[in-house]
């Protein structure tokens, strides 16, 4: 049943030994999963998110770690996708949503951040689609005491076309947040291909252009003419355009003659735990540093 709808609907799949290998081992991890939120085995690290121009950091980028006790440090390309398959996805992301708020009330009520600064959370499809997302952040945002200009939420474009009524009322949702001031970005641009029409109806406020298209954006005409098309397309609707994966002096210099209005990459800051990110603001905040991170990264 899964193999059939993992390969979409309308599909019969026959059994196979391999198959319940693979179904043991996805239960197994599901239940690692369950029983780490419990334990308090995850955490966040956050990626400074700057502006282009002067690179000055304007956001971070919340995102989750796990620290199992048998499989150790274990990072959400190894995880997510289960949680997405089992439906750990939900709790899991109130977790990150309570956690990304409380800290970045803490910060704020130490009058670290800048003007202008988000916090981005990651929401999955599933976490759109299975109803309540409204809900949650506004939880979270209560539990933090944060207000919700200080909120970004990042979706990818393929979840907010979702046909039927599912989508109609993760739209709505999406719509409600930002009226109260959270902010929208659609991450991995460029990727999903979905339609125009929805970004001109849909509360966005940033695309973020995918890392595939950044990584070659030096030497390859075609990724430098995706990137830049990305980035008018961005300005024409009202959007900002956020460049992803920058790790080089060369690419950022090109995004920013392409016309990208911010970046977040390893060149600024790996991810890092939310104690690293504070002495990066309070360095900021007492000195006044245009660039906290040169001394960091």
């Amino acid at each position: 049943m899964y193999a059939a709808k993992e390969s979409g609907r309308g599909r019969f799949e026959v059994f196979q030994l391999d198959m319940a290998r693979e179904l043991g081992e996805l239960l197994g991890l599901e239940h690692e999963l369950r029983l780490g939120l419990m334990r308090g085995e995850f955490s966040l690290d956050y990626q400074p998110e700057v502006d282009v121009e002067s690179r000055r950091i304007v956001g971070v980028e919340a995102l989750v770690r796990w620290n199992s006790p048998t499989r150790g440090l274990v990072m959400p390309d190894q995880f997510i996708p289960v949680a997405e398959a089992t439906g750990v996805i939900i709790p899991l992301g109130d977790y990150v949503l309570h956690e990304a708020c409380t800290q970045t009330a803490r910060w704020l009520r130490e009058g670290l951040l800048p003007d202008g600064f988000r916090t981005w959370v990651n929401l999955s499809g599933k976490q759109l689609t299975s109803g309540g997302v409204g809900a949650s952040v506004e939880r979270a945002l209560r539990a933090g005491d944060l207000p919700p200009r200080f909120l970004g939420l990042e979706v990818t474009e393929t979840a907010i076309v979702v046909d039927g009524a599912v989508g109609d009322r993760a739209r709505e949702d999406l719509k409600q947040l930002h009226d109260s001031g959270v902010r929208i970005a659609i991450d991995d641009f460029g990727t999903g291909f979905s339609s125009l029409g929805h970004l001109r109806r849909f509360p966005v406020d940033i695309l973020k252009v995918d890392r595939s298209f950044v990584h070659g954006v030096e030497h390859d005409a075609k990724d430098a003419a995706i990137t830049a098309n990305l980035a008018s397309l961005a300005h024409a609707l009202g959007l900002l355009a956020v460049a992803e994966g920058i790790e080089s002096d060369g690419q950022l210099a090109s995004v920013r003659e392409l016309g990208c209005d911010l970046a977040q990459g390893f060149l600024f800051a790996k991810p890092i735990p939310a104690d690293e990110l504070r002495d990066v603001l309070v360095r900021r905040a007492a000195l006044g540093e245009d660039n906290p991170l040169r001394a960091s990264a």
